[in-house]
């Protein structure tokens, strides 16, 4: 899913450049693609070294959560570094606030998906039940 958001905010940034009159600035390297595909597989690594069970208590969890951001943040600005994707601060703060928002919008994504599947749980359960 970063790999999404990470095409996305590249794409907004695109539309921006074209609206503000400086597209011609905005040059996407042949590297791109690859950048974009080691984030995802380093983001997916971090998720998968810390796993984030159900076994855990909430103040567990939430210090997992932390750490996971701090890790990914890491993870992706120091590959944004490295191939360039910002080369400024105000490059870095967009980066940034493209990592939150997207960080933000997976977790949102996750939790719906969760609820959902509990949901459906839930009702097969209320249904074996009702046949008994």
């Amino acid at each position: 899913m970063i790999s999404t958001g990470i095409l996305v905010a590249i794409g907004i940034d695109g539309v921006i450049a074209y609206f503000q009159g400086w597209s011609e600035n905005f040059i996407l390297e042949w590297y791109t693609p690859l950048a974009i595909v080691f984030t995802g597989i380093a983001c997916a690594l971090i998720s998968q070294i810390l796993p984030m069970g159900m076994d855990v208590s909430k103040a567990n969890a939430r210090v997992r959560i932390v750490i996971h951001f701090l890790l990914t943040f890491a993870a992706v600005s120091g590959i944004g570094y490295v191939v360039h994707w910002y080369t400024d601060p105000d490059g870095f703060l967009y980066l940034a606030i493209s990592f939150v928002i997207i960080y933000v919008a997976v977790w949102v994504f996750m939790f719906a998906i969760y609820r959902h599947e509990v949901k459906l749980m839930n009702e097969a359960l209320k249904q074996l039940r009702d046949e008994e």
